[in-house]
């Protein structure tokens, strides 16, 4: 059996994206050497670890993504000023040259993705949502908000410094419900 489902993905443009991606493309030039990730990734290109404590523009550009995301009346669980419900922010800069590409994954256990666009030449890939082959176009100041159970990948970049700023948010409850022991 197959089943289809819709999902609801979040596309904004930042209103101040080119002086803020002048400021992000200077740190991820300069996070992507000295906070290189070595380990396995997704992404067949430079990634790096967690920039969020090492950059006061990511933290403006996270800060926006969640004030984003909190007032969409179109996003299935939106998060509220609930006192109970906690968040975790991780993020990342990626940059891909000519070649360079992400295979499709997803982020769990993670609640929900973003990518924000950087830097973007002639011939930046997209985004693509694997499983019904839509298609978000490269475009600086550009940010796609999702589920972060969606496979999602970069075909073969076709150009050189293509940049991207990513990250999840993780949500969850605390004292949502006392334990059984059975």
């Amino acid at each position: 059996m197959r089943i289809k489902e819709y999902h609801t993905v979040i596309i904004r443009k930042h209103p101040y994206a080119e002086s803020l991606n002048k400021k992000l493309l200077q740190d991820a030039q300069l996070l992507l050497e000295t906070k290189p990730w070595g380990q396995f990734t997704n992404i067949h290109g430079k990634r790096t670890l967690n920039v969020y404590d090492h950059s006061a523009n990511v933290q403006r550009l996270v800060k926006w993504i969640l004030s984003e995301y909190k007032y969409d009346k179109s996003s299935p669980v939106n998060p509220t000023d609930d006192p109970y419900i906690k968040k975790s922010v991780g993020c990342w800069f990626a940059k891909y040259g000519k070649g360079d590409y992400a295979q499709p994954h997803d982020h769990r256990p993670h609640t929900w993705s973003w990518v924000y666009f950087v830097n973007c030449p002639k011939g930046s890939a997209p985004l693509i949502f694997s499983t019904t082959g839509k298609r978000i176009k490269a475009e600086e100041g550009k940010l796609i908000i999702f589920e972060a159970h969606m496979l999602h990948e970069v075909p073969k970049n076709k150009c050189d410094n293509r940049i991207i700023c990513a990250g999840n948010v993780t949500s969850w409850t605390e004292h949502f419900s006392t334990p059984i022991n059975i």
